[in-house]
C-alpha cells in the first residue's frame, strides 16, 4: 500500500464531522495540537503510527478502517484475475506465473475470496509440475493456505469450501484420516428452500424468476449426480455390468435435461471411469466403444470455444453467484490446458497401455490428436 493510497485524512475528516466533534475536541482526546489533526484532514501530514489504535477506537471503527484500506476485492475483479492466471498459466513458464500468484496472496492476504480461489487455481494446475520435487512443495503450500482460510476466515460458506478442497489435498497426499476428520465436521445435508422460494415468487407474480430458482436446484443436483458418478462406477468395478449399467444410467439423465449443452465437459471423467472398468475385466472393444465415445463427444465444433452456460433444458438457468454473467464464469482452467488434458487423458494413461498396438486405438488417438492440434491452433491465433 502505498503512501498515495493512505486516505487517513479523509476517514478522520468524515468520521469526526458523522460524530459530530471539532478539531480541537479531537485534538484535545489525543493530546495534539488543533493545528495538527487540521494537517491530517488536507492531507499535508499522517498521525504518529502510536496514535492510529486511539483514533480508531475513537471512531469505532478498525485501523485498517482508518487507513481507508481496502483488503477485499469484488467477485468480478477476483474471476477476471483467476481467468488472466489461467490463460498465463497455458502460455507462460510455470514459475512465473506461480510467483505472480504468490504475490497477489500476500497483496491481498486477507481477502479470503481471492485466497480460495487461488489455492484453487495452483490445484488445478498442479498437473503442470506432475513428477517432480515441486509438486510436493507447491501441494504442502495449498494445503498452509487452506488451512489459514479455516482457522481465520469467518464466512462459513468459504469455510466449508476450503474444508472440501483441503480434503481433496489430503486425497492427493494420500492421508485419507485428515480428509475424514475435517469432512465429518460439515453438515453434509442442509434444508432446501428453493421450492418454496419458487412458490413465493410465483405468488408475487414472477414467474420467470420462480423458473429460474427451479432450474438451478435441478442443475445443482444433476451436477451432484454427475461428480459423484465417476467414483462410484469405480467402486463397483468388481461388478463390470453393474458399473456400466451405473454409468449409462447416469448418462441417460444427463441427456434426458441436455446438461451437455450448459457443462459439456461433465461426461469425461465418468466415461473414463467406465473404460478403467473395463479394462479391468479384459473387456477391450467395450472400453473402446465408450473412448470412441469420448472422443465424439469432444471432437465436435458447437462445443468451443468451451464455456460454462444456459442451454437446452437449462434455458433459464441464472449465472453463478459469484459472476455478473455467465461469460464471466471461469472454467476451472484455459482452454488450452483442457485439451491438453483430454489429450493426456487417452495418450498417456497408464490403465490404456495395452491398447497402444490396435489400429482401433490409434485410429481414435490420432483422431483426438488432430482435433486438439486444430484446436490449439485456432485458440493461439
Amino acid at each position: 500500500m502505498g503512501l498515495n493510497e493512505i486516505k487517513i485524512g479523509a476517514v478522520i475528516a468524515s468520521k469526526r464531522k458523522e460524530k459530530g466533534v471539532t478539531q480541537e475536541e479531537l485534538a484535545k482526546f489525543l493530546g495534539v495540537s488543533t493545528p495538527a489533526v487540521s494537517k491530517w484532514e488536507r492531507a499535508q501530514a499522517f498521525p504518529d503510527i502510536t496514535l492510529l489504535p486511539e483514533i480508531a477506537a475513537f471512531f469505532n471503527i478498525t485501523v485498517d478502517s482508518l487507513m481507508g484500506y481496502e483488503p477485499q476485492l469484488r467477485n468480478e475483479q477476483i474471476n477476471y484475475l483467476y481467468r488472466r492466471l489461467s490463460e498465463r498459466f497455458a502460455t507462460e513458464p510455470f514459475d512465473t506465473v506461480l510467483e505472480e500468484c504468490r504475490r497477489l496472496g500476500k497483496q491481498y492476504y486477507s481477502c479470503y475470496p481471492l485466497q480460495l480461489k487461488l489455492a484453487l487455481l495452483l490445484v488445478n494446475h498442479l498437473e503442470l509440475v506432475a513428477g517432480t520435487p515441486q509438486m510436493g512443495e507447491l501441494m504442502d503450500e495449498i494445503v498452509l493456505m487452506y488451512q489459514r482460510i479455516l482457522s481465520e476466515c469467518k464466512d462459513p460458506d468459504i469455510r466449508e469450501e476450503a474444508a472440501c478442497l483441503l480434503s481433496l489435498c489430503y486425497l492427493m497426499k494420500r492421508e485419507p484420516d485428515s480428509a475424514v476428520s475435517l469432512l465429518e465436521t460439515i453438515r453434509r445435508h442442509r434444508l432446501a428452500p428453493d421450492s418454496i422460494l419458487a412458490q413465493a415468487y410465483e405468488m408475487k407474480g414472477e414467474a420467470e424468476k420462480a423458473v429460474a430458482i427451479l432450474q438451478e436446484s435441478m442443475f445443482v443436483g444433476l451436477t451432484a449426480l454427475l461428480n459423484a458418478g465417476p467414483q462410484l462406477v469405480l467402486l463397483y468395478g468388481e461388478n463390470a455390468e453393474k458399473s456400466r449399467k451405473t454409468a449409462e444410467d447416469i448418462i441417460h439423465a444427463a441427456e434426458l435435461f441436455e446438461y451437455s449443452k450448459t457443462a459439456p465437459l461433465a461426461y469425461a471423467n465418468l466415461l473414463l471411469a467406465v473404460v478403467q472398468v473395463c479394462m479391468r475385466h479384459g473387456e477391450r472393444e467395450t472400453a473402446l466403444n465408450y473412448l470412441e465415445e469420448y472422443t465424439e463427444r469432444f471432437c465436435r465444433p458447437e462445443l468451443y470455444p468451451l464455456r460454462m452456460g444456459p442451454g437446452g433444458f437449462f434455458d433459464r438457468l441464472p449465472h453463478l453467484p459469484d459472476a455478473r454473467s455467465w461469460q464471466d464464469s471461469p472454467l476451472p482452467r484455459d482452454e488450452k490446458t483442457i485439451l491438453r488434458s483430454l489429450l493426456a487423458s487417452v495418450e498417456q494413461n497408464p490403465v490404456l497401455e495395452p491398447l497402444k498396438e490396435e489400429e482401433r486405438f490409434q485410429k481414435i488417438l490420432s483422431r483426438l490428436k488432430e482435433w486438439i492440434g486444430r484446436k490449439l491452433d485456432e485458440s493461439s491465433k
